[in-house]
């Protein structure tokens, strides 16, 4: 099945260009490389929810990750003088309209919920580092040049360095989905109070908390 017949391929480019600036790229590929015990080979991955709180280094941070698995009915054409950034592209295309599709005929893809943070590689490391232009006399730094400094040497904190950390990853089915999303208020309370978040928390009963 021919999928990109008269391709405009300036306005696929643009549209995966916006797409790899988005949360969703983010739990792409977070789903594809750092969930090991999520086999997403020859799957299409469908982002169907989550709760993104901030970013840390540009990277946005999530409370949770709900991903459903799709097996690929429809398969990307290229254009034979296409780049690899153009068939990355119609890749992302045919992803979300074989979803799409499959989706149309009630097909529902293998759901997960997934729980991650973002960990700072860097935290406690120190670095030493010069600093110019230090006044001995009042104890700062002069740039006017009309007094003598001189360079010293301090430990600093290193800039943080921060990876994605999976923290849990469990198959629900629709019901839970339903029950969470429900639910998440309580669970987000839980959060906030803990500054953390653990992925049990989305399968205990909060009826018998209300």
């Amino acid at each position: 099945m021919n999928n990109n017949v008269k391709l405009n391929e300036k306005k696929v480019l643009n549209e995966y260009f916006d797409y790899l600036k988005s949360d969703e790229a983010a739990i792409v590929y977070i789903v594809k490389n750092l969930v090991n015990n999520l086999d997403s080979k020859r799957k299409w991955i469908d982002v169907v929810d989550f709760d993104c709180w901030g970013s840390r280094g540009g990277m946005p941070a999530f409370n949770y990750i709900v991903v459903a698995l799709f097996d690929r009915m429809i398969f990307p054409s290229y254009p034979s003088n296409a780049s690899f950034q153009l068939k990355k592209a119609i890749t992302w295309r045919t992803c979300h309209n074989d979803i799409s599709q499959q989706r149309s005929k009630g097909i529902r893809g293998k759901t997960f919920l997934i729980t991650c943070n973002l960990f700072n590689k860097n935290k406690g490391k120190l670095v030493t580092k010069l600093f110019h232009n230090w006044n001995e006399e009042y104890g700062g730094f002069d740039y006017s040049g009309k007094v003598p400094t001189r360079t010293i040497r301090r430990k600093v904190q290193l800039e943080p360095k921060w990876e994605y950390r999976i923290t849990g990853c469990r198959k629900i089915n629709y019901k839970r989905f339903i029950y969470i999303k429900e639910n998440y208020e309580q669970i987000y309370e839980r959060i906030l109070d803990e500054k953390h978040v653990l992925i049990e928390w989305f399968f205990e009963n909060y009826h018998e908390r209300k």
